[in-house]
């Protein structure tokens, strides 16, 4: 898969999100289930972040290498066995289609989202993401700068094999 079929994919769903009159909600453990389907959410419009980060990678949210694609799960992998993602090798900056994670902690969920612009210092700048923050704005699914909060605590990774 190459970045720009990721981040193609992620735009699509943005768009589609904030086209049709069916609201797109973020709802907990939902979406993402059919990559093959021709939007992340389900058929009442149900979605959350690695559901929309399972679909845009076109692959199932139930996956035999992760057993559930979730932020915890993406985070692991990346800074361990590097099955399905990878750390950015020393030196490499984050680019568009590259993933921003981090894990649940606590009593807080973590959080998945595509990359799809960075500063020329080499900082991700844009984000899209399915948020509950972006509920506010008519749907779940929506590109947006990336909260300071958020980007400060996250973690850069890419799927192994994208170029």
């Amino acid at each position: 898969m190459k970045r720009f079929e990721v981040l193609e994919r992620a735009r699509h769903a943005a768009i589609l999100a904030r086209a049709i009159p069916q609201p797109i909600i973020y709802v907990l453990g939902k979406g993402g289930f059919d990559p093959g389907r021709h939007v992340p959410w389900n058929r009442a419009g149900e979605c959350d972040c690695s559901g929309f980060l399972a679909w845009t990678i076109r692959e199932p949210r139930e996956h035999p290498a992760l057993a559930w694609i979730e932020s915890t799960n993406v985070f692991r992998d990346a800074t361990g066995p590097q099955v399905m993602f990878m750390t950015l090798p020393a030196g490499e900056r984050a680019e568009p289609g590259d993933v921003l994670v981090t894990p649940d902690k606590g009593d807080r969920q973590g959080h998945v989202a595509i990359i799809t612009a960075v500063a020329p210092d080499g900082a991700p700048s844009r984000m899209i993401d399915c948020s509950p923050s972006n509920d506010r704005v008519g749907a779940a699914i929506a590109e947006r700068q990336i909260p300071p909060a958020f980007g400060s605590a996250a973690t850069v990774v890419r799927l192994r094999g994208i170029h």
